[in-house]
């Protein structure tokens, strides 16, 4: 009667009574059921100890038991349950039999399952990205990190006790002040932690990371820990160091030279222009922003740009042709002009410019 499923088996594992929870629970009807063993309903990985642990409950070999095992619904679904057994000895009979609570668990395992693959990912995720999370309780100063942050250090996860005075030895002894200044902070304005530092591996290396950190209260506004990431951006900040070096001699280059240059988007409007093209077709800066470089091309000439226009969204290869431009003042003027798309520019990072 009750929800649970339940069954009545002899010393075999041959179902002798079933309830209707039961059949419900792996889909078959009771006629179906008392033709099969235990055996028959049950996962291939959980087969091997069934009929010896039904004969040893039968015949009071061991105490009834409770244990998770795994059942194969008609539909061919698993079924996760926790089964307990005890004997039935009906003085009548020779034979004694098995009575079985089964307890439906699927929801639960695959909510296990589900979690464990979120964590999984999680960790492949902080490993790939190369992100590690650590967390520092207010009142104990507790610190826990997840077993990236380890990797970042140069330590073996769980290799060291992880307290401030521990990690404090890793930080690079010139931003030592700046990280505790940083971290004071945090506390005392209640900010968010978010800076770069050194950190020194054991073997001698040093890699700069970025953490970022927030201060967890409770209902009551009391702070209870700091909530933070770590990620090596040693490799980052090189390249963006890097790319500043490259737009700063680009911006020099751009703006001392005497040979007019410009740089317009795919559409082929002015963006930028240096002083000597603006002398060399007669417009401003703010006017040449209103243009496209069609606009100051000679209407002869405007077959040949609009085929290098197209051939130039997709090949970065430099172009070198004779053309005709009209400037401000309608005068034509004839130029060696060569294009080329480049990544380096000021605004909408996505998009290539012509530099020409």
């Amino acid at each position: 009667v009750g929800g649970a499923g339940m069954f009545i088996a002899d010393s075999t594992g041959n179902f002798v009574q079933v309830n209707k929870s039961f059949c419900s629970l792996l889909g078959y009807s009771e006629e179906e059921l008392l033709t099969k063993n235990s055996v028959d309903v049950s996962h291939p990985s959980d087969l091997a100890p069934i009929p010896e642990i039904y004969r040893q409950v039968a015949y009071g070999e061991i105490e009834g038991s409770s244990r998770e095992k795994r059942f194969i619904h008609k539909n061919g679904e698993v079924v996760w349950a926790i089964v307990s057994g005890s004997a039935i000895r009906d003085p009548f009979e020779e034979e004694p039999h098995v009575f079985i609570n089964v307890q439906n668990i699927t929801d639960r395992k695959l909510a296990e399952q589900s979690q464990a693959e979120g964590e999984a990912r999680l960790v492949e995720a902080q490993r790939i990205a190369n992100i590690g999370v650590w967390s520092r309780d207010v009142e104990s100063e507790v610190i826990e990190w997840t077993d990236q942050v380890f990797r970042m250090f140069g330590l073996e996860p769980g290799s060291i006790d992880v307290t401030l005075s521990e990690v404090r030895k890793y930080w690079h002894p010139d931003d030592v002040e700046m990280v505790q200044n940083a971290l004071a902070d945090v506390f005392e304005t209640g900010g968010k932690y978010d800076l770069d530092h050194r950190i020194i591996q054991p073997n001698g290396t040093v890699r700069l990371v970025h953490e970022q950190a927030e201060i967890q209260y409770d209902e009551d506004g009391v702070p209870l820990r700091l909530f933070g990431t770590v990620q090596d951006v040693t490799e980052l900040r090189a390249a963006q160091s890097e790319l500043r070096l490259s737009e700063e001699r680009f911006r020099t280059a751009f703006n001392a030279g005497g040979t007019g240059m410009v740089m317009s988007d795919h559409e082929g409007r002015y963006v930028e222009a240096n002083r000597a093209f603006c002398d060399f077709v007669g417009y401003e800066p703010e006017e040449l922003q209103q243009l496209t470089s069609r606009d100051l091309t000679h209407p002869d000439d405007r077959p040949v740009y609009d085929e290098l226009r197209d051939r130039l969204r997709s090949d970065d290869r430099v172009n070198i042709r004779e053309k005709r431009y009209v400037r401000k003042d309608g005068q034509t003027v004839w130029a060696i002009t060569t294009g080329a798309l480049s990544l380096i520019h000021i605004s909408e990072p996505t998009r290539p410019r012509l530099i020409s």
